[in-house]
């Protein structure tokens, strides 16, 4: 396997184009902020500038102010974040993002990263898991573990649509594979030009 190859297979479970859609969609459109919010943790999405971005619209909501790109780099700069997050190059390419972004499409856009979001904390459930089972733990508290933090996870929809869908068969296909995953590229935008993260990618 080349050295770029087994950079492919190791990325996480992640849904950036849809990430870009709803973070850039919510700063465009009100409809779309309307059902974003609220409805995902800011640890949902995957890069730390969304994370960060995304966290910094739930504050503007909640506080009663206007969720657009003017409000948002207030509050940025407020916070020193700003520049973290990747400046003005990184708000354009959400705008530009957004503007792809349909209001119909919002439900499915959020379902995907929070699917994303849950294998990833599966896989690090199972990290734990193969770790504490080489460490000589019960296998009655490993699977009571496993239960628990299934449980939490919550792996049905909201709107009682199709399951986020992990039978048992497929969550232990997936500790088997825990690092196999597809990424699809982001929409058509300029090249991200955002801050670079301790792993060496730029979010």
């Amino acid at each position: 396997m080349t050295v770029a190859s087994r950079q492919a297979v190791e990325i996480p479970p992640n849904d950036l184009s849809a990430e870009h859609a709803l973070l850039g969609g919510a700063l465009s459109e009100p409809d779309i902020a309307a059902l974003l919010l609220e409805r995902l943790a800011a640890s949902d999405f995957y890069t730390d500038a969304h994370r960060v971005i995304y966290g910094a619209m739930l504050a503007l909501h909640r506080s009663g102010h206007p969720v657009d790109h003017v409000s948002l780099e207030a509050r940025l700069r407020a916070t020193n974040e700003f520049d973290f997050v990747g400046g003005y190059p990184k708000i354009q390419q959400l705008l530009q993002d957004g503007a792809l972004a349909i209001v119909a499409n919002a439900p499915t856009y959020i379902g995907q990263v929070r699917e994303a979001a849950r294998k990833r904390e599966l896989l690090a459930l199972g990290k734990r898991v193969t770790e504490a089972a080489l460490n000589g733990k019960p296998a009655d508290e490993l699977l009571t573990e496993i239960a628990t933090t299934v449980k939490h996870l919550g792996l049905t929809r909201e709107d009682g649509g199709a399951p986020f869908g992990l039978g048992l068969g497929e969550f232990l296909a997936l500790l088997r594979t825990p690092r196999h995953v597809s990424v699809r590229p982001a929409p058509a935008a300029p090249p991200a030009r955002g801050v670079r993260r301790d792993d060496g990618r730029r979010s």
